[in-house]
């Protein structure tokens, strides 16, 4: 009786452990609040057209460990759900979805925009107020809304409209983008288009910072643009090989770009979490993370992963708040 009373405090004790573990790696008090919070991005190469891995593609969100992150190449809005409900029941977390009232797209290949995100941990702010509210907004649904394309002396702004909703997280409210620039090619004029994108975003994310007072503002996606560091944080000038320029970090309003590590099955470095450098909550430093279950140097492996999940990898950074 002793041995089995000895083994059942054993066993509580464990649990308690567990939970306090599993607890203080989101959390910093007893009401729920996170004191970091991840965000990623993850381009699912045409999520709800054709087969695809589903538990190897919810284990790399997982191993992520994503509070909120946004979802690039939905082509379908119930495979985004399926992919929510998968997530539930592979984490029994509450997990919701913040998705795009319609795809976008300036030619036939349209997709949806979202963001996937913790609802235990992180909040949605209604769409009637803030950026969402303004002007410059189209399209609000729930939390979020497509920015207004209101175009270039060369035709629309974007291809695909960046797609924003509106989080809080204890007393901390956050703007992000989802963000999917045009591919076109790797030419000249396809990689000068890419660019004209990105200061169009700059200008995007300017105004939703004015229209969203006291609000974080992030942009993650896909930017099929490469970044050195060292450029966007003002170190050193551009060099040929770098895509994103130095001009796009510095002017105002400064932006800080993270994630320079290979984010697809051919090593180019393309998604990227970006943030306004007057945010008051700041990258955790050193927390810039791809998750990839395979080894690179797999010629087989790649293909498969292509095949099975997507062509890019999910990736992420931390915020301390």
């Amino acid at each position: 009786m002793e041995s089995l009373r000895s083994r059942s405090i054993f066993l509580l004790l464990m649990l308690l452990i567990t939970a306090c573990g599993q607890q203080s790696e989101d959390v910093s008090d007893t009401e729920g609040t996170l004191k970091t919070l991840r965000v990623g991005t993850f381009n699912m190469l045409r999520l709800g057209h054709g087969t695809k891995d589903d538990d190897r593609l919810v284990n790399l969100i997982v191993d992520s460990k994503f509070h909120v992150f946004s979802g690039t190449e939905i082509m379908r809005a119930d495979a985004a759900h399926d992919l929510r409900d998968k997530l539930r029941a592979k984490t029994e977390k509450k997990w919701e979805l913040s998705l795009s009232e319609h795809a976008s797209g300036e030619t036939t290949y349209k997709e949806f925009l979202g963001f996937y995100y913790r609802s235990d941990l992180v909040k949605p702010v209604t769409s009637a107020e803030a950026f969402c509210a303004s002007n410059d907004a189209s399209a609000q649904t729930g939390n979020g809304c497509f920015a207004k394309d209101v175009g270039t002396a060369d035709g629309p702004s974007f291809d695909r409209d960046p797609y924003i909703a509106q989080f809080k997280v204890g007393t901390r409210r956050l703007a992000i983008a989802a963000v999917h620039l045009v591919w076109g090619g790797s030419d000249a004029e396809a990689k000068e288009r890419r660019i004209s994108e990105l200061f169009e975003l700059k200008k995007v994310l300017a105004k939703v910072s004015a229209a969203s007072q006291g609000y974080e503002v992030i942009a993650a996606g896909d930017f099929n643009l490469t970044l050195d560091l060292a450029v966007a944080s003002g170190v050193k000038q551009d060099s040929t090989s770098i895509e994103m320029p130095g001009n796009f970090f510095l002017e105002a309003p400064a932006v800080t770009g993270l994630i320079n590590q290979p984010t697809t099955v051919g090593l180019s470095n393309y998604d990227h979490v970006l943030y306004l450098k007057s945010n008051t909550a700041k990258h955790v430093p050193n927390s810039e993370k791809v998750v990839v279950d395979f080894d690179l140097a797999d010629a087989e492996a790649k293909a498969l992963f292509k095949k099975d999940v997507s062509d890019h990898f999910p990736a992420g950074v931390s915020f301390s708040l």
